[in-house]
C-alpha cells in the first residue's frame, strides 16, 4: 500500500531528538534564541520573547494581526501555543506544529506587502513553535510544562507516556526494515503502554495490512480487522488525517464508493492541499 501521501520519515522524525537538536551550543538556544529565562515564573525559559514595549501596532490589518499573536505568544505556554492541552498526543503535537508552521509562512502572505519587522514576527513564531514542539516531546520538559500548565502543579507521571513512544518508533523502524511482524509486535505494546494514541494504530493498521500481503494472507476478513484499528485512531481523533486517508482507500477498494467519497471529503476539509483526496472525490463523484 503506497503511503507517500502520508507523514513522510522526515516529518516523522524531525521533533524526536530535541536534546541533541536544540542543545546549548545550538543556534536556537544561542544569544541570539527567541527563548530566554524572563521573569515571568510560571512559564520561564518555555516563553516567547516578549516585543519591545515602545514598539507601535502597525495601522495595517494584516500586519496587526501578526503583531497581536507575537504579543499573546509571550504569554502562554507551549500547550497554548500549539492550541492543546496537557496529555496532549504525540501526532497531536506534530499535527499541530505542521499546522502553525504553515500559518506562520511568509509565502501565506507574499501578497500583504509586509515590512521586516512584520516578516520577522512571523520567522519568530515559527522558530517558537518548533521550539514548543520539540520541548513537548523531551521527557524532561514535557513533565515541567506539564506541571506547570496544571492547574495544580502536581507532578504527571509520563513514564508510560514515553516508554509508549520509544516502542512505537522501534516498530517504525522494523517496518522501514520489511520486518512487518516485528514492527506490529512492538506497535501493539506501544498500545498496550498508550492506548490513547491514534497514530499507533494507524501505523499497527498499517504494519498488519504489510505483513498480511506479503504472505498473501490479505483478504476481505483482514481487511476488517485492519478497519477496526483505523477506527479506534478515529475514535480518538475524528479529524486525524493519516487514518481517514487510509480508510478511504480500504473502502474504495472494497468498491465501497459512498462511504470511501465521505472520508476523502473529510480528508479535503482538514487538508485542501491533499492531491490525492482532490483526485479521488472528483473521480468518485464523476462514479468512476
Amino acid at each position: 500500500m503506497d503511503l507517500s501521501a502520508w507523514d513522510p520519515d522526515d516529518e516523522i522524525d524531525e521533533i524526536t531528538n530535541p536534546v541533541t537538536e536544540l542543545g546549548e551550543d545550538s543556534d536556537v538556544s544561542a544569544g541570539a534564541s527567541i527563548l530566554e529565562v524572563n521573569d515571568t515564573p510560571e512559564h520561564g525559559e518555555f516563553s516567547l520573547r516578549p516585543i519591545d514595549p515602545e514598539r507601535r501596532r502597525p495601522d495595517d490589518p494584516v500586519q496587526a494581526a501578526i503583531f497581536d499573536t507575537r504579543v499573546r505568544m509571550s504569554s502562554i505556554t507551549p500547550f497554548e501555543v500549539l492550541g492543546l492541552e496537557g496529555g496532549a498526543s504525540l501526532s497531536s503535537i506534530r499535527d499541530a506544529r505542521r499546522r502553525l508552521l504553515s500559518k506562520f509562512s511568509p509565502e501565506r502572505y507574499k501578497d500583504a506587502m509586509l515590512t521586516a519587522v512584520s516578516l520577522n514576527d512571523l520567522d519568530a513564531m515559527q522558530r517558537h513553535v518548533d521550539v514548543c514542539a520539540r520541548n513537548l516531546v523531551d521527557p524532561v520538559k514535557r513533565g515541567r510544562i506539564e506541571r506547570l500548565s496544571s492547574p495544580s502543579g502536581s507532578e504527571v507521571d509520563l513514564r508510560g507516556y514515553f516508554a509508549a513512544d520509544s516502542l512505537f518508533r522501534e516498530g517504525l523502524e522494523h517496518m522501514r526494515e520489511g520486518a512487518f511482524k516485528r514492527s506490529a509486535v512492538a506497535i501493539q505494546q506501544a498500545i498496550d503502554e498508550n492506548p490513547n494514541e491514534p497514530e499507533y494504530y494507524t501505523r499497527y493498521a498499517q504494519a498488519t495490512m504489510e505483513g498480511l500481503r506479503v504472505d498473501r494472507r490479505f483478504n476481505d476478513r483482514a481487511s476488517d480487522t485492519i478497519e477496526l484499528q483505523l477506527r479506534r485512531a478515529l475514535a480518538l481523533n475524528d479529524s486525524y488525517e493519516p487514518a481517514l486517508l487510509f480508510l478511504a482507500r480500504l473502502r474504495r477498494k472494497r468498491a465501497d464508493w459512498s462511504e470511501s467519497l465521505n472520508l476523502y471529503q473529510k480528508v479535503l476539509a482538514i487538508n485542501p492541499r491533499n492531491l490525492e483526496a482532490r483526485k479521488a472525490v472528483q473521480a468518485l463523484s464523476q462514479g468512476a
